[in-house]
């Protein structure tokens, strides 16, 4: 199991979790990897949950972005992660 930003994430957003990202994935990483599903499912609700409420806050503030913008800021977030985590590459 992976652990990506979606792609589809404004870049505010994303700008949010990006410098969080590898951390949680360092202290995943090595972990035995019945947990580990269980811990990656668990990130992920939690992440989730972060993006709602970043979508709100980014529809209250009226924030407009261009999907190139979220396309080219999801690239890097998942270049990033297969670099930092070939195992989980797909």
């Amino acid at each position: 199991m992976v652990l990506r930003l979606r792609a589809d994430l404004p870049i505010a957003i994303r700008n949010n979790l990006v410098p969080f990202y590898s951390d949680i994935v360092a202290e995943l990483n090595g972990i035995n990897s019945e947990i580990e599903n269980i811990l990656f499912d668990h990130v992920n609700d939690e992440l989730d949950s972060i993006i709602a409420a970043l979508r709100r806050h980014l529809q209250n503030n009226k924030d407009i972005l261009l999907p190139q913008q979220i396309r080219t800021i999801g690239e890097r977030v998942l270049l990033e992660m297969d670099n930092f985590m070939p195992r989980y590459a797909q």
